[in-house]
């Protein structure tokens, strides 16, 4: 991902990004100028990165990560951008 973003900040709305090859990079969501709500990131083939959920601009509710072909990497749980309640990785729980 070494190259440079750049966007406006909407207030209420979503914005995507694209990967130099044309395929979706990230699509996110702003509520009164920050995010809130779902953001998805994507790799270069198409399929799906990570997930994550904003309330309010910080990290909230499930944070999970894909690998390059689709099985889970890892789960992590937040609360008001705070890590809250178990974590996963690949095949084993993480200890906080």
């Amino acid at each position: 991902m070494g190259d440079t973003m750049t966007a406006t900040k909407p207030k209420d709305e979503q914005e995507t990004y694209y990967w130099p090859n044309g395929s979706v990079r990230e699509i996110l969501n702003h509520r009164n100028g920050t995010r809130h709500g779902r953001t998805t990131l994507y790799w270069a083939n198409g399929s799906v990165w990570a997930i994550y959920h904003y309330q309010n601009g910080k990290y909230h509710g499930r944070t999970t990560f894909f690998g390059f072909g689709g099985s889970v990497g890892a789960v992590l749980n937040h609360r008001n951008g705070k890590l809250h309640g178990p974590q996963y990785g690949h095949k084993a729980r993480i200890e906080q």
